[in-house]
């Protein structure tokens, strides 16, 4: 029992080695993170690609059409530098569920906090009219 409280602490049973626990929010979290590196790199190859159609414009444009082609560029630059910064990690008071659901929302996944809180409202009023019924008085049966 008292190796088992000591795994559980993070202290090794004989001193030496300590256990190291990873649990749904660590797979999450590291699932977020390559979703994004993946997200980060497609996004940077779609720049590159469009960056390489443009540069083939400018070959036989006009000079308004080629300051157009360069604005573009300048554009495309600044995301590409965007995209070359690291995140900065974010340090959420309001805890990981927050933080996760602010990640899945700007992956562009769906997240169900507004479809959970209509489900709790229907819940609970079904609930409260099940206990309406149950606190209603019984009347006696007569048999005769």
């Amino acid at each position: 029992m008292e190796n088992m409280k000591k795994m559980e602490s993070g202290e090794g049973v004989q001193g030496t080695t300590k256990a190291v626990y990873s649990g749904p929010q660590d797979l999450l979290q590291k699932t977020l993170l390559e979703l994004e590196q993946r997200e980060r790199t497609s996004k940077k190859e779609t720049l590159m690609a469009e960056q390489k159609v443009l540069f083939k414009r400018t070959e036989g444009a006009s000079k308004e059409e080629k300051m157009k082609v360069l604005a573009r560029l300048r554009e495309l630059s600044k995301e590409m530098e965007e995209l070359d910064r690291p995140r900065p990690e974010q340090k959420s008071e309001g805890g990981d569920k927050e933080r996760l659901d602010s990640e899945l929302a700007r992956l562009g996944m769906e997240t169900t906090a507004g479809k959970d809180q209509e489900e709790l409202m229907k819940l609970n009023a079904q609930l409260s009219a099940l206990k309406d019924k149950v606190s209603c008085p019984l009347t006696p049966l007569r048999l005769s």
